[in-house]
């Protein structure tokens, strides 16, 4: 199960750092949707739970794997919606300030390379 939670803790990292806003302008400019990146918090946080849900069925309270398991299945679930939306609640902060204020993606390019910095 050390590869699976390995990988989650990954994407769980990269789906994190978006929503904290490093990368705003790839996060904007992501194509087809730029809730992709934000659904690679939700995958890796559903790899982490599925991780622990199996190990748990395996050698300790199954109930609790189960239930371990059924949050990772929400968790993917999350992550296949973010194919196509996320609900607003779901979105970060900064991103919710930038659709309100009707900007285009081409004025993410003004933004920092690299680093939470820059306009919102």
């Amino acid at each position: 199960m050390w590869p699976i939670a390995a990988a989650g803790v990954v994407l769980l990292l990269a789906g994190a750092s978006a929503y904290a806003g490093f990368g705003k302008p790839i996060v904007v400019t992501m194509w087809p949707k730029p809730y992709l990146s934000f659904g690679l918090a939700w995958l890796g946080l559903a790899a982490l739970l599925m991780a622990l849900g199996t190990t748990l069925i395996d050698s300790g309270p199954e109930a609790l794997g189960v239930v371990f398991s059924l949050l990772a299945l929400v968790c993917f679930a999350i992550t296949l919606l973010s194919f196509f939306w996320l609900p607003r609640r779901l979105l970060p902060g900064w991103y919710r300030a930038w659709v309100d204020g009707g900007r285009s993606t081409g004025q993410a390019s003004r933004w920092p390379k690299f680093g939470r910095g820059g306009r919102s």
